[in-house]
């Protein structure tokens, strides 16, 4: 059964006119904390133009140290860890570690796998497709373990288009 609305004019008195003061004062701090953050947003926005050219730049220098200090000690690995695994330096330390690691080929598919009797090493994720327990009734939904319950809400609408 369908709700009929009901629209209270100016004239009315008594809970009509409190419930519309009280949308009145939402409707306003929503234009005033929509007002807040557009000139939040703007000083954001020209703060970081200030200084996102700058970190750009400083990043690129960052990754090209961090690399160049990778070959270096790589290609001076001897000298510099004398058979260990840890130097401590005046700027900082130093630490080497070799590990083996499984390549990932491009070219395992978990079908390749499956044609090798290998589907242990396949990942099956599973998760509940609660769209589809929507649709169920109510004995199944209680053999499952669930139910269907009802939830109460109150929304509303200010004129201009906001929702809650």
């Amino acid at each position: 059964m369908k709700k009929k609305r009901t629209s209270y004019t100016s004239a009315d008195s008594g809970p009509a006119v409190a419930a519309d003061a009280i949308l009145a004062r939402i409707k306003d701090i929503i234009d005033r904390n929509r007002a807040l953050q557009t000139s939040y947003d703007d000083e954001l926005d020209r703060v970081a133009l200030l200084y996102e050219q700058q970190s750009v730049r400083l990043k690129a220098e960052l990754a090209s140290t961090e690399a160049e200090l990778k070959r270096f000690v790589l290609a001076n690995r001897e000298e510099i860890f004398a058979n260990k695994d840890r130097r401590d330096l005046i700027n900082g330390s130093l630490l080497y570690h070799l590990e083996q690691r499984v390549r990932r080929s491009r070219d395992i598919t978990p079908m390749s796998l499956e044609e090798l009797g290998e589907s242990v090493a396949i990942k099956v994720v599973k998760s509940i497709n609660w769209d589809e327990l929507e649709k169920w009734d109510d004995a199944r939904l209680a053999r499952a373990g669930t139910e269907r319950v009802k939830k109460e809400s109150v929304q509303y609408e200010l004129k201009g288009g906001i929702q809650q």
